[in-house]
């Protein structure tokens, strides 16, 4: 626990972890972003593409594209502090699915409460990563056993369980746009 600087209003027991990204990162990633928006599509969960649940454009990039790099350099430092709080270790995990950096437009987010591992598809999925990439007031993550609402400033990072114990959703702003990275480690099967 020695490195770990709890964020304001992240208690130990709630199991979300949350540290800065250093502000540089985020801009290169918001800058990446709007590089590459024509390449960005409608935002889907498990259940396909429904604006009514999640309202985002969503930029889907490979793990080990290079926009990432930095990006994943200060991640690794996070998750490993992650591992020493809650005292736990790790073998065979990595991020195996693409990254998403997301875009909401006002009054738009992920609305419905849900959780990174409702089915069988996702079901190696272990820990989530989201980084808000702006400062966004009255905008941010509730989650809903927790009772805990993060403000989205931009660099904070957060790591939380991908399981149901964090149902979480938006914090929808009606006038101003936010943008987030997103990802998950999973558990790799041996080979």
């Amino acid at each position: 626990m020695t490195n770990y600087k709890k964020e304001k209003g992240i208690p130990y027991e709630s199991f979300i972890y949350g540290k800065y990204m250093p502000s540089e990162i985020c801009d290169d990633l918001l800058q990446g972003y709007k590089k590459n928006i024509k390449h960005a599509i409608p935002g889907r969960t498990s259940g396909g593409v429904n604006p009514d649940v999640k309202d985002s454009l969503d930029l889907r990039l490979h793990p080990n594209d290079s926009m990432f790099f930095e990006y994943k350099h200060h991640l690794a430092n996070m998750i490993k502090e992650y591992q020493d709080l809650y005292e736990t270790s790790w073998r065979a995990v990595d991020i195996v699915e693409n990254i998403v950096l997301q875009y909401y437009k006002p009054g738009q987010g992920f609305k419905q409460m849900h959780c990174e591992r409702l089915d069988h598809r996702v079901a190696n999925r272990m820990l989530v990563f989201m980084t808000y990439l702006n400062t966004v007031k009255d905008a941010g993550t509730e989650f809903k056993f927790q009772k805990i609402t993060t403000q989205a400033k931009k660099g904070l990072t957060l790591l939380w369980p991908s399981d149901y114990t964090h149902y979480h959703r938006g914090v929808i702003n009606n006038k101003h746009s936010k943008y987030i990275i997103t990802g998950w480690l999973s558990h790799v099967p041996f080979q």
